[in-house]
């Protein structure tokens, strides 16, 4: 098993918690941890063969943005780069209302059309994973560029007051 990852570059860093690296083969058949519902959202770019679930293949590229827990069906192999966004920050990246995206697969075709098309293009002409992971955070910048709003940026602040500064009382 390979894990390699990556701090965002300096405009990604307050969206994303990591890009990385997740590679695994095995001549038996395995299954990925369980994935529990959580707040997030991950951008997979699968760079073999693409996972599935209940038996349906995902895309090439795709969301996981769980609110039910799912695991995906045993494979022999995995190989993909996940950018991890902070918890609510995929806003920033596509007009598409965050309740579209929960429990949902869409493809990066699906939310960002040509331009994702034409990432897929560009990551599958590319081997070498740094020049891949460049690719990736370049097409983010110009996402969040596009989509960002600026009276949005408060729920920021308090989503990350929520989630890093939560305390239980007893």
């Amino acid at each position: 098993m390979e894990r390699i990852s990556f701090k965002p570059n300096k405009y990604l860093s307050k969206y994303i918690d990591r890009l990385y690296l997740y590679k695994k083969s095995s001549s038996l058949k395995f299954r990925l941890p369980i994935v529990l519902p959580g707040t997030g959202l991950e951008l997979l770019f699968h760079l073999e063969n693409s996972l599935s679930v209940k038996n349906i293949k995902l895309e090439e590229s795709h969301i996981i943005c769980p609110r039910s827990v799912f695991k995906f069906d045993k494979t022999n192999s995995v190989n993909f780069i996940s950018v991890r966004f902070k918890s609510g920050t995929f806003r920033h990246f596509t007009p598409i209302p965050y309740s579209e995206l929960n429990d949902s697969y869409l493809s990066i075709t699906e939310i960002w059309k040509n331009k994702g098309y034409e990432l897929l293009n560009r990551l599958n002409e590319t081997e070498n994973l740094k020049q891949k992971i460049e690719l990736i955070e370049n097409f983010l910048i110009l996402r969040l560029t596009e989509n960002k709003v600026k009276k949005n940026e408060k729920w920021d602040d308090i989503i990350s007051v929520l989630y890093g500064e939560f305390k239980t009382v007893n």
